[in-house]
C-alpha cells in the first residue's frame, strides 16, 4: 500500500497505464485525465517517477504550461528578509542557490560544513542565481550557513550522491 506521495503518484499512473494504453484505448474519461494532470503538474523531486509517466501520457510539456521543473512553492515564512532555494537535493556535481525575494540585489556568502563542524568550502553569493561546486565533495550529508550582510542567515542540509 503506497504511504509517500512518490508511492501514489508512481502507482496510480501506471495503473492508468495498465487499465488504458495495454487496451488500445487512448482516450481518457475526464476524471482519469483530471487525476493524471494533477500528477504531470508536480515536480519530479516532489512527486517521483510517476510524474513523467503522466506527462508522457498525456503529451505534457511542463515548460509550455508553466510548472515549475526545481521545486514546489517553498512555504512561507512573514518574517523572512530572503527566500532562497537550494537545489537538486540531493546533488551530484553542482548546488544551485536561487533567491526568490524581490530584491534587487545582496550580498552573501555560504558556508558549507561536514557533519562534525568543520567548515569545506565557503563561496561569495552575488546574484540571485548562483552554482556552488560539489566536485571536491564526497558522497555524504553537509549542513550550508548563507550569512547575509545585514546580518541574517540561513541554514540547512543537503546531500551530495
Amino acid at each position: 500500500m503506497p504511504v509517500t506521495t512518490l508511492e501514489t503518484n508512481r502507482k496510480t499512473a501506471n495503473s492508468i497505464y495498465l487499465e488504458t494504453y495495454i487496451n488500445d484505448e487512448f482516450e481518457f474519461r475526464e476524471a482519469t485525465y483530471a487525476r493524471l494532470l494533477n500528477i504531470a503538474n508536480q515536480t519530479p523531486y516532489e512527486g517521483g517517477y510517476g510524474v513523467f509517466t503522466a506527462r508522457i501520457m498525456l503529451d505534457y510539456d511542463p515548460d509550455q504550461n508553466g510548472v515549475n521543473w526545481r521545486m514546489a512553492n517553498m512555504p512561507k515564512q512573514e518574517d523572512e528578509i530572503y527566500k532562497i532555494r537550494i537545489y537538486p537535493n540531493p546533488a551530484k556535481d553542482v548546488l544551485f542557490v536561487e533567491v526568490i525575494s524581490d530584491l534587487d540585489s545582496y550580498n552573501a556568502n555560504i558556508k558549507i560544513y561536514n557533519t562534525i563542524g568543520q567548515l569545506i568550502a565557503t563561496q561569495q553569493l552575488n546574484e540571485k542565481m548562483e552554482f556552488v561546486d560539489l566536485k571536491s565533495l564526497k558522497t555524504g550529508m553537509y549542513i550550508y550557513n548563507i550569512e547575509y550582510k545585514n546580518g541574517y542567515s540561513e541554514k540547512g542540509k543537503f546531500i551530495v550522491e
